[in-house]
Order: C-alpha cells, then structure tokens, then sequence
C-alpha cells in the first residue's frame, strides 16, 4: 500500500512538473503583438501624387520624394531643431505610373497612401525631389522651399492624414531650376491637405500654417541649394 502510494505521489508531482513546464513555455513563446504607438510618436498617413501634363519629356522621372525636418516654430517662421551637421530628416518616396502615350490622366487613384512615424513636434516640408532611374544611373533633382512651405505639429499617439498633396511636375528643365516650386498648387489651398479623411480608423484632425525657413543644408540637400538651369531644347 506504501509503495503504491508513493508512486501514486510520484505520478502526480511529474503532472505537475510538465504542467509548469508547458505553462512556462507558453508564456516564453506567446507575443503580444500591439498597434498603440508609443506616447512619443505619431502616425502620419500622406498621399502624395504628381500630375503631369501629356507633353512632358518620356520616360521622365520615376519618383517623388518629400522631405520633413523637425522644426522650432518662431512667429512666421521656424529654426531647426539641429544644426547642419547632425540634421534629422524624414522622407516618404511614391512611385511615379509610367505613360508612354499622350492619351493619359493622372489621377490620385494612380498612387498609393504612404505612411511615415515622427517624433512627437513640429516640423516643415523642407524639399521636394525628383528622381529619375536608369540602368547604372540615378539622377536626383531636388527643390529646395525655403521661399514659401508649411508646417504642422504631430502630437503623441496622434493618427492624422494629410489629405491629397498635389506636386506640380517640373517641365523643361534638366536638373532643378531654381525658379520653379513643386509645392505651388499645394500652397494655393491649404485646406485641402487638413486632415480629413473617410475611414473606420480614428484620425487626430490636425492643423497646417504657412511659413517660411533660412536656406541651408539645415534643411535642404546640397544639391538643391545650387540647383542647375539647363533648359531642354523643346524646337
């Protein structure tokens, strides 16, 4: 009866032992997988979309690239949070559709919503730039907009769109003519691009104000704060 008993015991702290044993695996294998975004950043959602007019040069540039830097808000104006050497950026990229016949429109159902996380602040549309792809070649034209941008603020765990940002495409120019601003049709109406949008996700309204920063590569490239103006012979 002893001995029964014993092994009955014996039995018993072995369930229990592979029970702890599985309970403990489970905990080490099991991720929690989270969307929250930490009290520091925020999620902002643009959807950036160039529209090109049936005469401009093929194949023409492959991408846009807009540009954001963290930014001071002063008055009207803004001053970056670091100086030139240790400038902090953030860039999204859209793939320009390929027309090889003049019987085309460009639309914004051709381009996709990108998605960017920032650090909780202000920041400023720095540069947008043109890119351009060919085997063994990349050509990047880029504009500087010093002259005339705008900023926002991106608050913790905030979601905000931007709306549809519409960036003129340059026409006529090989490399970036200093005179020509992407960002022009995208000035003329700032409400456009409020944060607004139809969706089951709950998005932070968000607001947008004019300004203007001091040309430097505090903000910009190099390349697009001496920019070439070599014009394409169109006869």
């Amino acid at each position: 009866m002893r001995i029964l008993s014993t092994a009955l015991l014996m039995i018993l702290s072995f369930g229990s032992f592979v029970a702890m044993a599985q309970s403990d695996s489970e905990r080490r294998l099991n991720t929690v997988v989270t969307t929250t975004l930490p009290p520091d950043r925020g999620m902002l959602h643009v959807n950036p979309f160039v529209i090109r007019p049936a005469n401009f040069e093929r194949p023409g540039y492959d991408e846009v690239e807009l540009l954001f830097i963290p930014v001071d808000p002063i008055g009207d104006t803004v001053q970056p949070i670091l100086d030139d050497q240790y400038r902090e950026s953030f860039s999204l990229t859209a793939n320009l559709p390929k027309r090889d016949s003049a019987s085309f429109e460009d639309t914004p159902r051709d381009y996709r919503t990108q998605e960017i996380v920032l650090t909780r602040g202000y920041y400023v549309l720095s540069e947008i730039a043109f890119k351009q792809t060919t085997p063994g070649q990349e050509v990047r034209d880029a504009y500087c907009l010093d002259g005339s941008t705008f900023r926002f603020e991106v608050r913790g765990r905030d979601t905000i769109h931007m709306g549809l940002l519409e960036v003129d495409y340059p026409i006529g120019v090989v490399g970036a003519d200093v005179s020509f601003n992407p960002a022009k049709t995208i000035l003329t109406d700032l409400d456009r691009i409020n944060g607004w949008r139809w969706t089951t996700i709950s998005l932070n309204h968000f607001l947008i104000s004019p300004t203007d920063f001091v040309r430097s590569t505090a903000f910009c490239s190099p390349d697009s704060l001496s920019p070439s103006q070599t014009y394409r012979d169109e006869s």
